[in-house]
């Protein structure tokens, strides 16, 4: 029985409105945590028990496919999210014809990939592997779609539950099977049926929880939606090539060797499993900013400048982490054959700060309808990402990604919150992030100074960053300290 339900509407600034997006953002983050924890399990053992070129030629197949997915119905989706969130009565239109390009599209960019590794001297057993993950990948990506419809009605509870069941079911039975004996063939068949089982419980809590959807094909309005969804989608996509770009250029520039790829995603995926809060605090916030920013005013900078805060606070502890304790995370993990992961990972510790930020400023411009902005600084950027990878990669192979990827992310994070206090007015730059960053500071030193175990180190290194965060941001940023204080205690109230 489904529940005809429209998007809530807006009272900017009224108590509601907080308690929703931070009831989604908590919603959407512990279905992220939960499910991130089962796909760093899989991963882990993985990456331990069929060794590092095996886990190589996965993580190559997640990667490239995911760069190619992204322009599977070109930025549909976070069209969708803004679109229907406005008008609800649009949602059958953009679930139809956004599943329908997706699709079409989709069987193309698998032709892409399957000449691509048949050209490029892989073994038949990383052929195989690009094909059943790419095929996973673009049904995902087909999901995404219902996602979008779920994050438009601000239920992303909806979505929680979806992702969930496909990762812990994946999980479990690629462990299971990969303990058992199973090569890494098997583990990407396993990632294809997990992310069928997605789609479906997408759709039946589509049906259940919002309405059954009708289907609406508009072939003549094809060519404009894709036109319209390129600005869009270019966000997305400059935002996957700056994470994801890397592996894939490892990969070609070892000459199909997926050992390298092996380390430098070794590092990556820790850093990947804190990406959720992104997502999560970026889609819970774009339904009212998408909204709001056909009214305006000072309340819209002030929310971005928040946002912006919220994040930094929330992952510059772990980013610091992730950098000094590497060594200690590494082992941990993936055990002492991932030695060479080290030193990426405190390379790419860095990224789980600056793709927030990116990303926050990303759905930001996108709710704006100013992503124009995003691609004219984003383009140079994955410009100078390739160049240093081209350069870096040949002497210092996983090292050489990972630097890259630093860099192209500090740059990007400048240019992307520049760009977002342009289309919103003027706010403190320095007021967003430089609580966070001294605490940081703060916690890096102390970590540095002591040796403990990696779990006391951790817990001391937290403790030190919330006190020392609370005193900067009570000394000189106030008004911020109260005003989230308001809003949590109307949470509580809620």
């Amino acid at each position: 029985m489904s529940e005809a339900t429209d998007p809530p509407q807006d009272d900017p600034g009224n108590a509601s409105t907080e308690r929703r997006i931070a009831w989604n953002t908590a919603i959407r983050s512990g279905g992220e945590i939960i499910a991130k924890l089962a796909s760093v399990a899989f991963y882990v053992v993985m990456a331990r028990e069929l060794g590092e070129h095996s886990f190589g030629d996965f993580m190559f197949a997640l990667s490239f496919a995911s760069v190619l997915m992204i322009a599977a119905g070109f930025g549909i989706d976070d069209l969708t999210i803004r679109e229907v969130a406005r008008d609800s009565s649009r949602l059958d239109w953009y679930l139809s014809n956004g599943a329908i390009l997706k699709i079409a599209t989709s069987v193309a960019l698998l032709g892409v990939a399957a000449i691509t590794v048949n050209v490029g001297g892989y073994s038949s057993e990383a052929r195989a592997t690009m094909y059943l993950v790419g095929a996973g990948v673009a049904i995902e990506t087909l999901s995404w779609t219902w996602h979008a419809i779920f994050t438009a009605y601000e239920r992303l509870d909806l979505t929680a539950l979806s992702i969930i069941a496909q990762r812990t079911i994946t999980a479990v039975v690629g462990i299971a099977l990969i303990l058992n004996g199973a090569g890494i063939v098997t583990a990407a068949a396993v990632f294809l049926a997990g992310a069928a089982l997605q789609l479906v419980i997408s759709h039946i809590q589509m049906v259940r929880r919002i309405r059954r959807p009708q289907l609406v094909v508009d072939p003549r309005a094809w060519r404009e939606l894709l036109r319209v969804g390129i600005p869009v989608g270019l966000v997305g996509l400059l935002l996957t090539l700056l994470i994801k770009l890397d592996t894939v250029l490892l990969s070609f520039l070892s000459g199909g060797d997926n050992a390298e790829v092996g380390f430098l995603s070794a590092a990556y995926r820790l850093v990947e499993a804190t990406m959720f809060v992104s997502w999560s605090f970026a889609h819970a916030t774009l339904p009212w900013l998408g909204r709001r920013a056909q009214s305006g005013g000072p309340e819209l900078a002030q929310a971005c400048r928040l946002g912006l805060k919220a994040i930094s606070m929330l992952l510059v502890p772990v980013g610091t982490g992730l950098i000094v304790l590497a060594p200690q995370v590494i082992d941990l993990f993936y055990g002492s054959q991932y030695e060479e992961a080290i030193v990426p990972l405190r390379l790419l510790g860095a990224m789980s700060v600056l793709y927030g930020v990116n990303y926050f400023a990303g759905m930001t411009l996108i709710a704006l309808d100013q992503p124009e902005r995003f691609r004219r600084v984003a383009l140079p950027v994955v410009i100078q990402n390739v160049i240093l990878n081209v350069i870096l990669i040949p002497p210092l192979g996983a090292t050489g990604a990972a630097i890259s990827a630093l860099a192209s992310g500090i740059v990007l994070a400048v240019l992307t919150t520049l760009q977002v206090r342009a289309a919103v007015g003027s706010f403190q730059v320095l007021g967003a992030f430089s609580g966070p960053v001294l605490a940081g500071g703060v916690m890096a030193v102390a970590l540095l100074l002591v040796d403990l175990p990696l779990v006391p180190a951790a817990l001391l290194g937290a403790v030190l960053y919330l006190v020392m965060l609370a005193a900067v941001e009570r000394a000189a940023f106030r008004e911020d300290v109260e005003l989230m204080v308001r809003i949590a205690r109307r949470r509580a109230l809620g």
